[in-house]
């Protein structure tokens, strides 16, 4: 009978105990994955902007250490694109290329879910700046072919929102925008 009793306690720890305690297996293993992409997500999040900031922070650091480029940027709101030399508009060019590849980038992530919304949110707002600049509102259209459809589309509404008074951007100085505003 002792036999029988235990063969009887075996199928029912083998059919009932057994499958309740795979299912919490399941779940718990869900709930590991689950944390661990969240993780992948937000170390992938900062990785797409520590390149970004890498790639924006190089060209910033050349163009600090290089005064005849300094110069250059320096003119931006005061010229068009054409009134720099040949020479002056390859080495122009060359930056906002840089800058806008690596602002394409961020944006091109960002599309993808690979960037945050906060992360792109700051840089749109140095695009709405930057295109206030007449030196890069003239070089957009002779560029824009090389960059990407939509982000294309995202710098040209920027630019067509750009108001007479609101050309230069903020930061690039007091001294600037009272010699613009002298000379409207």
């Amino acid at each position: 009978m002792f036999e029988a009793e235990k063969k009887r306690f075996d199928l029912i720890i083998t059919d009932l105990v057994m499958p309740n305690i795979s299912g919490i297996g399941v779940i718990a293993t869900l709930f590991y994955l689950a944390s661990q992409i969240r993780r992948n997500t937000k170390a992938t999040y900062a990785e797409t902007y520590q390149r970004f900031t890498e790639s924006m922070n190089s060209t910033n650091q050349l163009i600090a250490s290089d005064e005849g480029l300094s110069s250059l940027v320096a003119q931006l709101d005061s010229n068009d694109f054409e009134d720099y030399t040949p020479e002056e508009r390859v080495r122009l060019s060359q930056v906002l290329t840089c800058h806008f590849r690596a602002l394409e980038s961020l944006y091109y992530h960002r599309s993808e879910g690979a960037a945050t919304e906060r992360a792109w949110k700051s840089q749109a707002g140095l695009i709405e700046e930057v295109v206030k600049f007449r030196a890069v509102r003239t070089w957009w259209p002779l560029t824009a072919s090389i960059f990407d459809e939509d982000f294309r589309k995202f710098v040209e509404q920027s630019i067509s929102v750009v108001s007479a008074e609101d050309r230069a951007p903020k930061w690039f100085g007091e001294n600037n925008r009272r010699r613009r505003h002298a000379e409207l």
